[in-house]
């Protein structure tokens, strides 16, 4: 965010940098604040109260659910490799969830 931020300056020069100045700005807390500070901190805080199989079937499911926000709030669509790669990402969940854990070793 920090490299397009100075990009945009350096392309629209100083005199026009007022009028993207704020919309730079935001995007580049919300990329540092929310994207990655906030998604680390909620990790690590989930991850305490899942155990780890629970915890990696989520953590799989991310892109699908990437997809499903991006639509809803972005009106972004998905094309046909999305939807195979989502209906893969879905059945191997639903496969790794109900096939029964094996014992531990001892």
């Amino acid at each position: 965010s920090i490299s397009s931020f100075l990009y945009m300056i350096r392309e629209n020069g100083v005199s026009k940098a007022p009028d993207t100045v704020l919309p730079a700005v935001f995007a580049t807390l919300w990329t540092g604040l929310v994207t990655i500070a906030y998604t680390i901190y909620a990790q690590s805080v989930g991850q305490k109260s899942v155990d780890a199989v629970a915890a990696n079937l989520i953590y799989t499911v991310q892109p699908v659910y990437t997809a499903i926000i991006a639509w809803f709030l972005l009106g972004e669509r998905l094309g046909p490799e999305g939807y195979v790669g989502s209906t893969i990402i879905a059945c191997a969940v639903f496969l790794a969830s109900s096939s029964p854990s094996p014992e531990p070793r001892q």
